[in-house]
């Protein structure tokens, strides 16, 4: 057997194709795997392995895993039909982190079931035993892939935005237009291609604009919750105040910055180190303007704001995008207070705050020099 394509050549052949995530047929594939995978269980108990039914053990062991890998990709918003599906869902595997022997294993199983299917192909109990190992250890795997977890994030959009002047008179900053849509919509619309529907917008000054551009969000695919500020709680006492009544992890955002963060790999990163708060961090090449980061592998030590370029620790800056677990809220104070200063510096003293370093577009648009380089350089 030769080797299995890639997926992305899959996608060029148009037997793979980018759609809308179908969450209610990803769905359906999850509890149909579920039963099989426990139906499977039983049948290893009670049936037991040999060379009678080998090939019931392998097929079924196949259809398990490719039920989870087709839920996976509805929710990632990919569909494969016609000839060549199987092909292109084994191929996505590369996609989801999986070893290139598991990925070749997995076309194996692929070949050898569709033998049984069409062309009476007979397997023996050892490759069977194989088989169903292999299914039982990344069935598992792909589960956790694709828990339905709430996935909320707040963005912080409630500044005047005096740098911005005279943009801002009359404009929120957040609905300042980058290649003709608002800013905000640019960060709504990455939100949703990672699934991440449930936003909230902490808003005050001209509040009522913002409302009146975004409304529910749902003309963008998404639900829309609004935080309106009645005074200042900077960054803060913004968070906090939105995030009441979350009980699992979420993510927030500056609201000011053109970013096209892949929250996928970032959230991998949070749940591997177990952290309490994962910031995005991003190379800048002045680093006397921006708090830049000290590292300790992947771990955040501190930010040191604005050093000399001799004195700086890496070029690493706050990129305005978090994860963070809700416990780590109670370290901030009721009302007015800074997420940077009064949370992530306290608790990196803890061990708990991590690093993902984001190697996409960044453009920061919180100044009329900085918004009109965003605007010219942003690719969309």
């Amino acid at each position: 057997m030769s080797a299995i394509k890639n997926f992305d050549e899959f996608v060029r052949m148009r037997i793979a194709k980018k759609q809308t995530p179908n969450i209610s047929r990803a769905k359906f594939l999850i509890k149909e795997a579920e039963n099989s995978y426990s139906n499977l269980l039983v049948m290893v108990e009670k049936l037991k392995i040999d060379e009678s039914n080998a090939n019931l053990f392998v097929k079924s062991s196949y259809d398990v895993l490719m039920e989870m890998i087709r839920a996976k990709m509805l929710l990632d918003g990919f569909n494969a039909s016609g000839f060549g599906a199987h092909e292109a869902e084994v191929a996505y595997m590369r996609i989801l982190g999986f070893s290139e022997k598991d990925v070749q294993f997995a076309d194996q199983i692929r070949f050898f079931r569709n033998g049984i299917v069409y062309y009476g192909t007979i397997l023996d109990k050892e490759y069977a035993e194989q088989v169903v190992s292999f299914a039982e250890s990344n069935y598992s795997k792909l589960k956790r892939m694709i828990e339905f977890k709430p996935k909320i994030a707040i963005i912080l959009a409630g500044g005047q935005g005096e740098r911005l002047k005279p943009l801002t008179l009359t404009t929120p900053k957040p609905l300042l237009p980058i290649k003709g849509k608002p800013i905000v919509q640019h960060i709504i619309e990455n939100l949703h291609k990672y699934n991440i529907n449930n936003i909230i917008l902490a808003i005050g000054y001209k509040a009522d604009k913002i409302k009146e551009c975004l409304g529910d969000g749902k003309k963008l695919g998404v639900h829309i919750k609004y935080c309106i500020e009645t005074q200042p709680l900077g960054t803060g006492g913004a968070i906090k105040e939105a995030a009441k009544g979350i009980k699992e992890t979420f993510l927030a955002l500056n609201g000011d910055n053109m970013a096209d963060f892949n929250y996928d790999e970032m959230l991998k990163i949070h749940e591997k180190n177990k952290a309490k708060i994962t910031i995005a961090l991003y190379p800048v090449e002045d680093v006397t303007q921006y708090g830049i980061a000290e590292l300790k592998g992947n771990r955040i030590m501190r930010f040191i704001e604005k050093p000399k370029k001799e004195e700086a620790p890496s070029n690493l800056n706050n990129a305005g995008a978090y994860f963070i677990e809700p416990e780590a809220l109670k370290i901030l104070p009721e009302g007015k207070s800074s997420i940077e200063r009064d949370c992530f510096e306290k608790l990196s003293k803890e061990g708990i705050v991590y690093a993902y370093k984001h190697d996409g577009q960044w453009f920061p648009t919180d100044t009329l020099e900085k918004y009109h380089t965003a605007e010219k350089e942003w690719k969309r």
